[in-house]
């Protein structure tokens, strides 16, 4: 996000927490109507697209069309992934595997910079 100040990019990554706040529990309604899947998968792509434009961010307010797009897609994918794990493991495993989930989203977060 070339050209935005340095509070002003501040208060757009602030709107994703938002954003992304208010949307979570209707993402967490899809994924117990629609299956977490039929949820996750369009989520990942819509916040691809919002990813991949965040190249073309010019001002202020296409951070803020990009950052909500982003987080439009990203509000349901940490349930439904947790969802998808749930069902993919045996139920005296779950504990195990879901203990491992937050030290290997760390690792990566430290690993990505």
């Amino acid at each position: 996000m070339r050209g935005l100040s340095d509070p002003r990019a501040g208060l757009v990554i602030g709107w994703y927490g938002v954003v992304t706040l208010a949307l979570s529990p209707l993402g967490g309604t899809l994924i117990d109507r629609f299956g977490a899947r039929r949820v996750v998968l369009p989520c990942l792509l819509v916040e691809a697209v919002g990813t991949g434009s965040l190249a073309l961010v010019s001002g202020t307010a296409s951070a803020f069309a990009v950052i909500t797009l982003i987080a439009i897609g990203s509000s349901a994918i940490w349930p439904g992934q947790n969802t998808i794990l749930a069902s993919l493991t045996d139920r005296d495993e779950q504990q195990r595997v879901f203990g491992m989930t937050s030290p290997c989203s760390t690792s990566a977060s430290g690993s990505a910079g």
